[in-house]
């Protein structure tokens, strides 16, 4: 059940506006067309969704939503777009994306991506969120302990004490208890935090770093007023 390595991902985001009295301009979702010229992007629009389709090279499918849906925010900011919704995510491999395109006989049909999917992108989506939200130890723990939960994980506190066929998973921030994630290894759940777990502990403990630096002495030299 492991993914392929590094290689070229198809990622399909679809958006919603964050009232239906914000409807989206066509002039907004072109610009942010054009700024992602770089990941071969293309769009579906109307002005009460759209979807926008991400060539990425990654070694996961869970990497390859992260990257496009950090980089989807960026410009996002960029071109002046107002808080659009995700309400929907794919990753297909390259060949799996134009299998079906070249399928016109599947087109009415829905891709059954599978609960992984489903569960990976919707929660990692989440979790990588509230971990940029997050302003202390204790809150980004409870995203990371959120997100084993949610799929189906369990946490423990303590010294690791997974049992043989089960994963675990330190989720230690910083100084302090710890705690760990287990999942039963072979399992959906434990393909799903295998997958995205790792890179989101990464994360917070990133985030906790930024955070622990003194903020830098400001200037208080008294100017003369003009």
């Amino acid at each position: 059940m492991s993914a392929p390595g590094p290689g070229e991902w198809v990622v399909v985001l679809e958006f919603v506006p964050p009232s239906p009295r914000e409807p989206f301009a066509y002039c907004a979702i072109h610009a942010l067309v054009e700024e992602m010229w770089a990941w071969s992007p293309a769009a579906l629009f109307s002005t009460d969704r759209y979807a926008l389709q991400l060539r990425i090279v990654a070694a996961r499918p869970s990497e390859a939503l992260r990257c496009g849906l950090e980089l989807h925010d960026r410009v996002v900011l960029a071109v002046g777009l107002r808080h659009p919704v995700l309400v929907r995510t794919e990753v297909l491999t390259g060949p799996e994306f134009d299998n079906q395109w070249d399928r016109p006989e599947a087109a009415a049909a829905p891709v059954n991506q599978g609960i992984t999917d489903t569960v990976l992108s919707n929660d990692t989506y989440l979790a990588t969120r509230a971990l940029l939200q997050s302003s202390t130890t204790s809150e980004l723990t409870e995203v990371l302990v959120s997100f084993v939960r949610a799929v189906g994980g369990q946490v423990r506190s303590g010294p690791c004490q997974a049992a043989p066929g089960e994963l675990a998973v330190d989720l230690t921030v910083a100084d302090g208890p710890t705690c760990h994630a287990v999942v039963d290894s072979v399992s959906v759940p434990g393909l799903i935090i295998e997958q995205s777990l790792p890179a989101l502990v990464a994360d917070a403990r990133a985030a906790w770093r930024r955070l622990s630096q003194p903020a830098p002495a400001s200037d208080q030299t008294p100017r003369p007023l003009a």
